[in-house]
């Protein structure tokens, strides 16, 4: 379980393989709300400003991810290979969005 110092170290100092794979399933995500057709207008607005930056929603995203695995020990965190962070980046921004 990674304690709350080293939750607050990660979100401060995000290992750049992390922040990377973070940063593309925001892309992916957001592309995928851009072309349904069932996201509503507040979801495709997101995902617009997403693609164009998707390091602005990061922080957040990533502050979420951290909230939700504080159970994990850390390097279950920060070793999270592309499809479980895609899974969790998935998740995080469809609770952020209310969907």
């Amino acid at each position: 379980m990674a304690t709350y110092q080293e939750l607050f170290s990660i979100a401060g100092d995000t290992p750049a393989p992390l922040a990377q794979r973070i940063t593309v399933a925001l892309a992916v995500k957001a592309q995928e709300i851009a072309i349904d057709v069932n996201s509503t207008a507040n979801q495709k607005a997101w995902a617009v400003s997403s693609l164009k930056n998707p390091s602005g929603d990061y922080q957040a995203v990533l502050n979420y991810l951290l909230a939700t695995n504080k159970a994990a020990p850390v390097s279950g965190i920060t070793g999270a290979n592309d499809s479980a962070v895609q899974t969790a980046v998935n998740n995080a921004v469809d609770q952020l969005l209310g969907a």
